[in-house]
């Protein structure tokens, strides 16, 4: 079964960073940071791994992996074990919701797009403004109607009221009673098409929406907590720090330099004092995703 994710392509993306990534032991885990996503451009097949997806890939594909996720990808041979890749953000204030599936293969176009980012990569001179527009084009050449894809049309109203309502005290069982479906039955819904049950997407939207407005606009850390319906600053600020391992303020003095911050969250089982500092990657690769 394909598994799609909601992305807005209203406006280009910020490309927070672009390049090749070789693994040499062939294997590789680290977590997403919770304001953007990886798309990852394969040239051989493998697996990749996040929440309860085991996903096999041939080469010529890409693959576009969302935001927080833990993942574990590893090739079928480790001496060919790379891939050129973006870190994006889509753009505030630009709503255009697309499907993009988690892997798409681009079959004989696959060698353009290839040569277009290994010229975007290796010439210093090129800067955002050069490959932005390759990357937006990009989202929209594997992009899809997102009407078309819904496995089921309670996720979507679900969502949409999720989206609708961030800013108020949401709980899923009146939800549920809302759009006559019962608990049990959504969950596993959700759990069908994004790895995660109700609850927790639902907290996934919150703190993703918090990361990007601290990290775009200049609006009071109060004002932000209670537009993601998060209004005790205490609770906002544990929240956060759980789930990303930055406090809201670090998060946005943080905003100008790479966004590469991969905390360990909760359900990676590791305890607090276990979490990996800001930038540090390899300490996460022992962590293992979600079950």
């Amino acid at each position: 079964m394909d598994r799609y994710h909601r992305v807005d392509l209203g406006g280009p993306p910020q490309v927070r960073r672009l390049g090749f990534m070789h693994f040499e032991d062939g294997e590789r885990r680290w977590q997403i940071p919770a304001d953007q996503w990886h798309l990852i451009m394969p040239d051989h097949g493998g697996v990749v791994q996040f929440g309860r997806l085991l996903l096999p890939f041939e080469g010529g594909s890409v693959l576009l992996l969302p935001p927080r996720a833990v993942v574990r990808l590893s090739f079928d041979d480790p001496s060919l074990s790379g891939h050129w890749f973006f870190l994006f953000s889509p753009t505030e204030g630009t709503p255009f919701p697309v499907a993009i599936a988690t892997n798409t293969a681009l079959g004989l176009e696959y060698h353009w797009w290839r040569d277009r980012f290994t010229y975007l990569s290796a010439w210093s001179h090129i800067t955002e403004s050069h490959r932005t527009p390759h990357a937006w084009s990009l989202l929209w050449r594997i992009a899809r109607p997102l009407e078309g894809i819904r496995l089921n049309p309670y996720v979507k109203m679900a969502e949409a009221l999720m989206r609708d309502r961030m800013s108020l005290p949401i709980r899923i069982d009146e939800l549920c009673e809302e759009i006559q479906v019962s608990q049990s039955h959504l969950n596993r819904l959700f759990l069908d098409e994004h790895g995660v049950g109700p609850k927790r997407f639902l907290l996934d939207l919150r703190i993703s929406r918090a990361v990007n407005l601290l990290r775009t606009t200049t609006k009071p850390l109060k004002e932000i907590a209670a537009m993601v319906g998060i209004p005790d600053m205490q609770q906002f600020n544990k929240t956060m720090r759980l789930s990303v391992g930055l406090s809201p303020t670090a998060i946005r003095y943080n905003a100008a330099a790479p966004a590469d911050y991969t905390a360990a969250t909760p359900e990676l089982g590791l305890p607090p004092q276990e979490r990996p500092a800001y930038g540090d990657r390899s300490l996460l690769k022992y962590a293992k995703p979600s079950p």
